[in-house]
């Protein structure tokens, strides 16, 4: 199953990363404002997260 998790505080990240902990979900998470997805990408990239991140206003 694919879930898109919208936003960039502090729920968004909980829920991605328990979201993320699950083999059966693609995570996607749509962070509205581009230094809140380019943040978490860094994060993402740094832990080996699994999940995604994009951003609509640059």
């Amino acid at each position: 199953m694919r879930i898109c998790i919208r936003g960039g505080g502090n729920a968004v990240h909980v829920m991605a990363s328990d979201m993320g902990a699950r083999e059966d979900l693609w995570v996607g998470v749509y962070a509205p404002f581009q230094d809140e997805a380019e943040r978490m990408r860094a994060g993402l990239a740094a832990s080996g997260g699994k999940f995604h991140v994009t951003s609509a206003v640059k």
